[in-house]
């Protein structure tokens, strides 16, 4: 009897939540989770513009992730088990859109069934390489674009099987939706390129029209470039990815005094050293993906001969032109966006398996359907249930115990540092997760021994032992030497200082050098006033003239505090009522 699609449907969404529901129970992560928790939390207004207005309040513009974080705040509280749920669900839809998408892969090919598409979806769903990016709460944004991705290349099929210039649109529309969540999704765009090249060889009539398909993404992505343009000054993303470009461009025309001036050349063979293991690694991964470590650090230089075989393969997948050779080469293009991580260090990690999530769903595809032409090419019908048995046996096995071990921030940092024992930020975060247990004898231990504290967010917690400790100049020297490259964390160094220098100020005696230390304050909420645009810290600042005896200034920013605090907020009358009576005095 032959299943309707309903019931394959339904199996799928019953496989992922119970493989998943594990992940309901874990912890906020203390890496960016908290941070950007912490920043909704801050925020008593819904505004549409701090998500897609470029140089909004977000440091990559991606709009609609950051909206759907918004959403958990005001339907689920920012509950963590809420915000699980949602990257599950997520999960789960993309099991879904990855049976149908190859249900119509099945259309295009000539095949008959859902036995493969199924088997396609099943191995993306248990394939322990997505832990990461489902778990970390943080890791939406791969989820989210996959969610789009999918849908795009759904319709994409629909209209070239319908010839539908309409469905074309839409497909597009999809693929922009996809860009707003992650710039991953524009790699999709040359697999694409080689869809329509392929489509005259198949036996419908060749539809010239399908090229406008490619206008509408193009389309998509000019708009797309435009509103991440307007955020360079504040996307972290772009503004990497430029400084990258600039310095391949002045290795490449010298000539270009204004940017070599600063500039170092490019390193072009050791880049081509590093992309070969790098693609290497990913490659062995996504076929074999144990050990599974949240901080890749290192990858050995053995990686680089699976990476030239991985090219030799992918060449030889362009002049076959097969269709299972289209989604592998498709699974490449998204996989390669990882690069640029490398070469950029965006990431806390070079290297990360959630950047394999969105390539891991045509992967699932392909090596599904190339493994069921090899099986029919020689007759080995046999041996697949065993097989298949045992591969998602072992997948299911794999990936429920990484989901128990990010049940906790402690018992996944220490799986880090055990996997990447000299990686610095790891020891951090796992001297963090002894903090929160209570073990703060062991997180004194890690957090001292930790090395390169000047480059490291370890810097944080050792200035954090040394305040605790009183030891106020120590902890303000190594947070203003932080605070020469400080990346991400500005704000909380800044906000570290302010807090140290004023419980110094509190205990210092003698009145000149009472005012220093008020005076440095004044200089760091200001700069993160001038960063964050919150409007509670005129109301700080004010509080600080008024020590110095500043009464102009502090009526000044007691009156902007009051102006521009929401009024609901418990800070706005008493700003209102210090800056009437001081305009009186």
């Amino acid at each position: 009897m032959k299943l309707k699609v309903n019931y394959f449907c339904l199996f799928l969404i019953f496989i992922s939540l119970v493989v998943y529901y594990p992940t309901m129970f874990a912890p906020l992560n203390s890496l960016d989770d908290y941070l950007f928790v912490e920043q909704l939390l801050n925020r008593d207004t819904f505004s549409l513009k701090s998500h897609f207005a470029p140089g909004g309040t977000y440091d990559y513009y991606r709009p609609l992730l950051t909206l759907t974080f918004e959403l958990d705040k005001y339907i689920g509280g920012l509950e963590e088990s809420f915000m699980h749920l949602v990257n599950i669900l997520l999960h789960t839809l993309n099991v879904i859109l990855v049976f149908l998408l190859a249900r119509r892969f099945t259309r295009f090919v000539g095949r008959e069934g859902d036995l493969l598409p199924f088997l396609a979806a099943v191995l993306f769903c248990l394939h322990p390489i997505n832990t990461e990016a489902v778990n970390w709460i943080a890791g939406r944004t791969d989820l989210l674009a996959a969610t789009f991705v999918l849908v795009f290349l759904i319709l994409f099929f629909k209209a070239l099987d319908c010839q539908s210039i309409v469905w074309g649109g839409i497909s597009a529309t999809a693929l922009f939706c996809g860009f707003l969540c992650k710039e991953t999704a524009l790699f999709i765009l040359p697999g694409i390129f080689l869809l329509m090249f392929w489509r005259p060889q198949s036996p419908h009539k060749t539809w010239h029209a399908r090229w406008m398909i490619i206008g509408f993404c193009l389309a998509a992505v000019a708009v797309y470039f435009t509103l991440r343009w307007g955020a360079y000054t504040t996307d972290r993303g772009i503004g990497n990815t430029a400084k990258l470009v600039a310095q391949v461009a002045a290795s490449v025309r010298p000539d270009f005094s204004s940017v070599t001036a600063s500039t170092p050349n490019f390193p072009f063979l050791e880049a081509i050293r590093v992309i070969l293991k790098v693609s290497g690694y990913y490659a062995a991964k996504l076929f074999q993906p144990l050990p599974l470590n949240f901080a890749i650090d290192r990858v050995g230089s053995w990686y680089i001969l699976p990476g030239l075989i991985l090219v030799i393969l992918l060449i030889f997948q362009v002049i076959r032109r097969r269709p299972v050779g289209v989604f592998f080469l498709m699974s490449a293009f998204l996989g390669s966006s990882a690069l640029f991580v490398v070469f950029t260090r965006l990431a806390w990690t070079p290297i990360a398996e959630r950047y394999m999530y969105i390539p891991c769903s045509f992967f699932s595809i392909a090596v599904i359907f190339g493994a069921a032409d090899m099986i029919d090419r020689m007759n080995l019908q046999k041996m697949v249930p065993p097989f298949v048995t045992f591969l998602f046996a072992s997948s299911a096995w794999a990936t429920v115990n990484r989901n128990i071990v990010w049940q906790d921030n402690l018992t996944l940092y220490q799986d880090t540092v055990l996997k990447s024992p000299n990686f610095s930020p790891a020891k951090n975060e796992l001297a963090i997760a002894l903090y929160a247990h209570g073990r703060t004898k062991e997180a004194d231990e890690i957090i001292a021994c930790i090395s390169e504290v000047s480059n490291q967010r370890s810097s944080l917690n050792q200035a954090a032992i040394m305040w605790k400790n009183k030891e106020y100049e120590g902890a303000r020297r190594i947070l203003i030497q932080r605070l020469q490259s400080p990346g991400d964390l500005e704000i909380n160094i800044l906000e570290m200082l302010v807090k140290i220098t004023g419980e110094m100020a509190d205990k210092e005696s003698n009145y000149s050098s009472k005012r220093t230390l008020y005076t440095q304050m004044l200089d760091w909420l200001e700069l993160i006033e001038k960063r964050t645009h919150n409007p509670f810290y005129w109301y700080r600042l004010g509080r600080v003239h008024l020590m110095l005896n500043n009464r102009a200034e502090a009526q000044r920013c007691f009156n902007l505090a009051a102006i521009n605090l929401p009024k609901n907020s418990i800070y706005s009358v008493p700003a209102a009522r210090l800056a009437k009576n001081l305009s009186k005095k």
